[in-house]
């Protein structure tokens, strides 16, 4: 799945052969994951607190991350997010195919008359972008979801092991209070953590060994880059906090100028 989410926002950046269509595509699709984000956060986004804030909890106060946890945590919700990661996945290979018989059709469609030819072929590019913009939307949207995830999964194996593992009698014996006194919840939130290793984590180590390994190092680099920034940011979030109080507004320029510089260096 990371190998997906990476690959098709590249491929669908680059796809379309003229830099206009390119950069239109990336403006709608970047504009419409941040309207998504402001105001419906829970679609598409996993359903916990802000991502940095979530792992500031847990750096400095381990046993107030796992009691918010535990209190926050909700089947309802749970089952939502897991429907919508379903939903979206679906998106993204429907909508890949639908582009690439798009592509094909339009190949075969050069033996046709030039007035009938141009009018088909038009519509071909419109449909053509308006699947792309979909996808880049949908992948957008997913590889959110899968930070806010992974921040929320190391955030409470970090508060945890450290109650557990490092902490002293007082804090090893809240901790097994907590979980005594909320079970279904803590089962809960093992089973999200354990559904985050399998499709999430092992996942993402497997395309960074296999892209490293075939000397595309891009998007790993840009990868690796976004972990560090998170820990930095969490470790010195004192110095950052109007950097964190406006990251939705800076992740959304962010998007704007990665995948604009894409699209217009793309040849």
């Amino acid at each position: 799945m990371a190998r997906d989410v990476a690959e098709h926002l590249v491929e669908h950046v680059i796809a379309p052969a003229t830099t206009g269509r390119r950069l239109g595509i990336v403006t709608a699709a970047v504009t419409a994951n941040h309207v998504r984000r402001m105001l419906a956060p829970w679609l598409g986004q996993f359903p916990r607190r802000h991502p940095i804030e979530a792992m500031k909890l847990a750096r400095w106060s381990p046993h107030g991350h796992l009691e918010a946890s535990l209190v926050d945590v909700s089947w309802p919700a749970a089952i939502l997010w897991l429907f919508q990661q379903v939903i979206v996945s679906e998106m993204l290979s429907s909508f890949a195919t639908a582009a690439r018989r798009s592509s094909s059709s339009r190949s075969s469609a050069s033996s046709m008359p030039t007035t009938i030819f141009r009018r088909r072929r038009g519509k071909a590019l419109t449909k053509a972008d308006a699947h792309r913009l979909l996808l880049l939307l949908a992948s957008l949207t997913l590889a959110e979801s899968r930070y806010a995830e992974t921040c929320w999964a190391v955030a409470l194996v970090a508060s945890t092991g450290r109650l557990l593992l490092f902490g002293d009698r007082l804090e090893r014996d809240f901790a097994r209070r907590l979980v005594g006194d909320h079970p279904a919840r803590a089962a809960l939130l093992a089973c999200l953590v354990l559904r985050w290793l399998r499709a999430v984590a092992l996942p993402h180590v497997a395309w960074l060994v296999a892209t490293l390994r075939s000397l595309r190092v891009m998007l790993p680099t840009v990868a690796c880059c976004v972990g560090a920034g998170t820990v930095h940011l969490v470790r010195y979030s004192n110095r950052y906090f109007l950097v964190i109080e406006m990251s939705d507004m800076l992740v959304t320029w962010a998007w704007f100028v990665t995948l604009g510089a894409l699209a217009v260096a793309h040849r």
